[in-house]
């Protein structure tokens, strides 16, 4: 089985991934009020999604060659969500009119370019919509089909794995929607 086919049957072992992850989580915190000594520890878990992620974290080209992550580079920017729900709408209304091929690449007017964000500063301290500066609780990642979501993704867990945010978060959990069914 190549690897394209072992990704996309891979539904079922992320589902019982995701089902024994909760459970060592669930143990740990019981253990903890309990103060009962640790069965799975933190770096058994830690150790255990990065052996589970390893085959994942790499770029299948269409061409079926395999592109190192480290190599690819991700934009990031904050968008103004009103600005853009409206284009969106706009878009979608333009679309459902006339079927045309859809730009390659994001347009750059949605995006200020101002507030363009390198990978590394993501977590850090930034003013929120309250007007309070603090380290954000929830980032939200949207685009269209192949704009880099799933490689924004596994970019964030390979940072993890290779020590960023260590001092922020205890592990990173990456969760393929695409293959739960």
């Amino acid at each position: 089985m190549d690897i394209k086919q072992e990704i996309q049957s891979s539904g079922t072992e992320v589902k019982s991934a995701v089902v024994q992850i909760g459970a060592d989580i669930q143990q740990l915190k019981a253990n903890a009020r309990a103060n009962l000594p640790l069965q799975s520890s933190l770096k058994d878990i830690q150790s255990a999604l990065k052996t589970y992620y390893a085959p994942y974290l790499f770029i299948l080209r269409v061409s079926g060659d395999e592109l190192d992550l480290k190599t690819c580079y991700v934009n990031l920017a904050i968008v103004e969500a009103p600005a853009q729900r409206e284009k969106e709408k706009q878009d979608l209304k333009e679309q459902a009119a006339v079927f045309h091929r859809m730009l390659s690449f994001e347009d750059v007017e949605r995006a200020n370019m101002e507030s363009s964000i390198p990978l590394e500063q993501l977590f850090d301290k930034r003013m929120l919509r309250d007007g309070n500066e603090n380290f954000p609780k929830t980032i939200l990642v949207q685009g269209r089909a192949g704009i880099g979501k799933t490689t924004l993704c596994k970019k964030l867990v390979l940072a993890h794995q290779t020590g960023l945010w260590r001092d922020r978060f205890d592990t990173v959990l990456w969760l393929p929607l695409r293959q739960l069914k």
